[in-house]
Parts: C-alpha cells; structure tokens; sequence
C-alpha cells in the first residue's frame, strides 16, 4: 500500500502500533495519549485500513506534528491485516498494540518497559480499565491498581513496593492461568502486553476471521519462557454505549470453537495431561458462552433464512456437548464451578431467564 514515513529513531526501544478503520473523533484521544507518554523512545506504526471517514486526514495531521509516526494507509482488510502491515516495518525491541478507539495511561509504556527489561521477561501483561459509554473527547485516569482472582477484581494494598506490583510467570504458569484466569487475567487479546519483537519475527495474524487474537495468542504464549503481569490497569478500553448489548450474533464467532479445540490439541502436544484439563474446560467454557449468545439471540425460535444458520451454529454447540460431555467431567476438578456453568447452561438452554446468569 501507499506509504508515507519519517524517518525512523534510532534504535527504536518500543513500536507501538494503531490500527485504524473509521475511528476519526476517537483517533486524537488516542493519539495523544501515546506520543504524550512519559516513555519516548517510540515509533509509532499507525495503519489506516481503508477508511471512509476522515480518519486518514487526522493520521496525516498527527503525523506531520511528530516524526515519530510512521503513516501507512492500505485498502480495507480488517484489524489483523493492519496489524501484519506493521508488523513488517517494526524497528523496535519491544512491541505494544493499541487500538484506535482506545487510549492508555501516561506512564504506560514506561511501567511495561521496567516491568519486562527489570524481570528480563519476553512478555509482561497489564491490567484494563473498560470504559463504558465514554465520549470521545474525555479521558479518565486508570482506577486503584488491581489484580484478577477468581473472577474478582481485588484492590491492592496502599504502599506497597513496586516489586509487589508485579508478578513473574513461567511458561507453565502463564499458559494454566492463561486458560484458567486464576491469578491474573491474561487474556486472548493482543492489547494488555508488551511484547519482545523477537515473539513476532516470524508469526503474524490470519487474516479474515473473527477472534484472530485468539488465534495466535495461545501459540504466542507457548513461546515464552518468562512473564510478568502488572497489577496496573494501563490499558483503557472504550466500550461503545450499546456495541455489545445490540450486536446480532455473527456465525464467523463460530470460529472461537475451532480455536478452542486447536488449543486443545496444541496443549495435548506440549504440556502434561493436568494443563490440558484446563483447555478441555476452557473450550467447554466457550461453548458456553456462545450457546449464551445464540439463546439470546432466540437461534430456536428464528425464522428465514437467517434463523436457519443460527439453529445451524446452535445444534452444533449442543452435539459439542455431547461429544465431549465425558471428557469435560473426567476434568471437571480441575475448575468445578466453571464445569457446573457449562453443564446447567446445556441442561437449563430451554431457559433464558437462568442461562443469562450462568
């Protein structure tokens, strides 16, 4: 695609990379809050997929004013092919993501930095603050730093050390909390890490599926020797008033089964049979939510040509259940409650009313 680029700085320490699609009034937000970062040792590699908007315009504009970004604009191929874009022109030692729509604290780039040189780890994870319904033009700051436990999101203790910020993960138990959210929640997403470029070198997104993340990042992780999560939240995430709540179910996310059971496979091939107890009740798990989301959606009781597909998608989620009811229970200790949610959203799937809790 077209290019147009200053310059780069030398021995670049971090490539933080944007990519963009129609996101022209969230774009100065987020923009600013990268090249305002307390850490400026930066590229960025902003990617403009094709935009209708004026997204490109405010790229151009921003990019004229620091020649630290690096603009390149290519037809519309989604987030993944944006991404991959970038990932050929990165200079940097480190990697960072950061979606256009979304904006991250000052110190950021500087807490992940310390975080992943301090611990000579290939990869440190940071905590997201969701924002719900925020205007374009606002920004807040991140809330108490927190960690994930169960589910739960804990405030630490005031005063604590820095060393008591951060916690150091090898690649066993970052890939059983990766698949479990016990400790820290690491997540499918690209966006909550900084990444060693090294991980990337040879491995880029596929392009034209939904939850490409989840795609890569299981296989990403079974690469690392060493982590670090950041008990920070330097990630905010704009939620979209209504994005989720008003989004029709979409049979690419069928795709997050096969995901599921490749990871399976791809466990069952590299660590022991306890680790892959957690991928059988991980992919049980998004069994279950996407079974949530077709009996929302009403998948019994559409009609046309639309409800066909959706029925489809649902008695392929409740033949998953069946085929793999036996080996979920032979795992079942290794996360009970999880285990007890899937199987009461199959039995009680007649159910709305309950499934919607589960």
């Amino acid at each position: 695609g077209q290019a147009e680029e200053e310059e780069g700085v030398s021995e670049v320490k971090i490539s933080v990379i944007v990519p963009v699609y129609n996101t022209e009034e969230y774009l100065p937000r987020c923009l600013d809050s990268i090249i305002g970062q307390t850490f400026d040792n930066i590229e960025v590699i902003v990617v403009d997929d094709g935009s209708t908007d004026n997204s490109y315009s405010v790229c151009r504009e921003y990019a004229g004013r620091d020649t630290r970004i690096r603009l390149f604009h290519k037809e519309n191929g989604g987030a993944s092919s944006a991404r991959n874009l970038a990932l050929d022109k990165v200079q940097g030692e480190y990697i960072v993501f950061v979606d256009s729509d979304d904006y991250i604290l000052k110190d950021a780039l500087q807490t992940a930095y310390d975080a992943i040189t301090a611990n000579s780890a290939q990869m440190a994870v940071y905590g997201i603050d969701y924002a719900y319904g925020l205007k374009p033009d606002a920004v807040r700051d991140g809330d108490t730093l927190q960690e994930h436990a169960g589910g739960r999101q804990q405030a630490l203790i005031a005063g604590q050390t820095d060393a008591d910020k951060t916690v150091r993960y090898d690649n066993y138990r970052l890939m059983r909390n990766y698949l479990s959210d016990r400790e820290f929640y690491i997540g499918t997403i690209i966006w909550n890490k900084i990444y060693a470029a090294a991980l990337w070198e040879n491995r880029r997104e596929k392009e034209g599926i939904m939850n490409e993340d989840a795609d890569i990042m299981y296989r990403i992780i079974g690469d690392v020797e060493n982590a670090v999560c950041i008990k920070q939240q330097l990630y905010i995430q704009c939620v979209r008033e209504g994005s989720v709540t008003n989004r029709r179910f979409h049979t690419g996310r069928m795709n997050r089964l096969n995901i599921a059971s490749d990871t399976k496979k791809y466990i069952k091939e590299n660590y022991d049979d306890s680790m892959y107890g957690y991928a059988v009740i991980e992919a049980g798990n998004v069994c279950k939510d996407m079974l949530k989301e077709l009996i929302a959606a009403g998948a019994d009781r559409c009609d046309g040509d639309d409800g066909e597909v959706m029925r489809e998608c649902y008695n392929r989620l409740l033949e998953y259940y069946k085929n793999n009811n036996s080996e979920m229970r032979k795992y079942r200790f290794r996360d009970y409650k999880k285990y007890l949610r899937i199987i009461a959203c199959y039995v009680m799937r007649k159910h709305e009313w309950f499934t919607k809790y589960l």
